[in-house]
C-alpha cells in the first residue's frame, strides 16, 4: 500500500507554536526492496536544516542551523515535509535553554524513527568554511564516449582488473527526481575505494543514468554503493551523497564498508 505523505500535498495548515504531530515516518524497506543487489552497509545520514528558530525565556528570536544525525540500520526514515512543518512549529515556541530544544527534538525523533538520533545547533556566526574536497579526482571531464543513457544502469560500470587502487573521486553531475513530486534533486557524490581501478569514464556514465531516476536520496546512495559493490568487487568502499538543499534542508547519506564515525562534507551549492 502507498503511504500518504505531506511531501506534495498543501491539504494541511502551519502551526507556529510546537507540535510533535506533524511528524511521519517512512519505512526504509519500501525503497530497498527496488535495490537490486542490496549490499550490507554501515551508514548515517546527516541532515541540515538551515531555517529553524525559537524563542527563548525573553521571547527574543533564537536562530540556528540545526543538525540531526540518523543511523543507516534504523526501520525508519523521517519524511522531509513533515519534519520541516515540525520545526516550523518551534518558531513561537519559548525554550529554557538550547539543550531542552535539542532534548525536545532527540526525544520526539527517537520515538519517531524507532532509534537513537543525534541533534546539534550551529551558530549562525561560527563561519562554517567550505570543505577542503582537493584529495577527491573530479571524473567530470573524464568521459570518453557520448553519453545516452538516463535511466539507472550499472552495466555501464566496468574496471580494469589488472590495477588494484586505492582512489577518492567525486562528481557534480548527478541529478534526480523526487518520487513524489518529481521535482529535481542535485547531488556531488564522493566515493572512497580501494580495489580494482574503476573505470572513470564508465563511472560517470553510471552517475549520470540517475538523471530520470525517481527516488529518496537514501535509496539512490544505497543503489549506488551496492552497485559499485556488485560491478566492480570494492575491497572497501564509502559513498557520500550530497544533496543541496530543498525547503531549507539538505540531506547527505553516507554508506560504507565498514565502521565509521559520522561526518559532514559541506559543499559550495550547500
Amino acid at each position: 500500500m502507498k503511504q500518504k505523505m505531506l511531501l506534495g500535498n498543501n491539504n494541511f495548515s502551519y502551526a507556529d507554536l510546537y507540535d510533535k504531530s506533524f511528524l511521519q515516518a517512512i519505512k526504509r524497506s519500501l525503497a530497498r526492496e527496488s535495490i537490486q543487489n542490496l549490499s550490507n552497509f554501515y551508514g548515517y545520514d546527516i541532515w541540515h536544516c538551515y531555517e529553524f528558530s525559537f524563542l527563548n525565556l525573553n521571547g527574543l528570536p533564537q536562530n540556528y542551523i540545526l543538525q540531526i544525525c540518523i543511523k543507516a540500520d534504523s526501520e525508519f526514515i523521517v519524511e522531509s515535509k513533515s519534519l520541516k512543518l515540525y520545526l516550523f512549529s518551534f518558531s513561537n515556541t519559548k525554550f529554557i535553554n538550547n539543550d531542552d530544544v535539542i532534548a525536545t527534538i532527540e526525544n520526539d525523533l527517537n520515538e519517531l524513527l524507532h532509534t537513537q538520533i543525534k541533534a546539534s545547533l550551529i551558530a549562525l556566526n561560527s563561519g562554517i568554511d567550505f570543505s577542503d574536497i582537493s584529495d577527491y579526482s573530479l571524473i567530470d571531464e573524464c568521459s570518453t564516449n557520448k553519453i545516452t543513457c538516463y535511466d539507472v544502469n550499472a552495466n555501464l560500470l566496468t574496471i580494469d582488473d589488472k590495477i588494484k587502487v586505492n582512489e577518492k573521486l567525486c562528481s557534480h553531475v548527478v541529478k534526480t527526481l523526487c518520487p513524489v513530486t518529481s521535482q529535481p534533486d542535485y547531488a556531488s557524490i564522493f566515493i572512497e575505494y580501494s580495489g580494482y581501478a574503476i573505470d572513470k569514464s564508465s563511472l560517470l556514465a553510471y552517475l549520470v543514468s540517475f538523471r530520470n531516476h525517481q527516488g529518496f536520496h537514501e535509496q539512490c546512495t544505497e543503489m549506488i554503493y551496492s552497485d559499485l559493490m556488485a560491478q566492480c568487487h570494492c575491497e572497501k568502499l564509502l559513498v557520500y551523497a550530497s544533496f543541496t538543499r530543498r525547503g531549507g534542508i539538505d540531506i547527505n547519506p553516507i554508506r560504507a564498508s565498514y565502521s565509521f564515525e559520522p561526518f559532514s562534507l559541506r559543499t559550495t551549492r550547500q
